[in-house]
């Protein structure tokens, strides 16, 4: 497993570490997600084609001032877990400081 550049290209990183094809939902994958002072992620939804995309973000480690995932329309969010629909919803990382 490696870390790799962020698609935002915003400095953070991730690593895969899940990756299945479910003939029901097209595939399944999981990566962690790490920032440094600076990193953010900008506004966006996730274009993809013919499927659904959908986002569980669980924040293991809460950055002292910013690193806040805003999401437009949460399907569910509890305390750290947030599931939305990366597809449909406007969503972001402010940057961490």
């Amino acid at each position: 497993m490696k870390w790799t550049k962020g698609r935002q290209n915003t400095g953070y990183e991730k690593l895969k570490i899940l990756e299945l094809g479910v003939p029901s939902l097209g595939g399944v994958d999981a990566y962690l997600l790490r920032y440094k002072a600076g990193d953010l992620i900008p506004p966006h939804v996730d274009k993809v084609t013919g499927k659904r995309h959908w986002r569980v973000n669980l924040e293991l480690k809460k950055a002292q001032v910013g690193g806040v995932l805003k999401v437009e329309k949460p399907l569910l969010r509890i305390g750290r877990l947030c599931i939305f629909r990366s597809d449909l919803s406007l969503h972001e990382v402010t940057r961490i400081e």
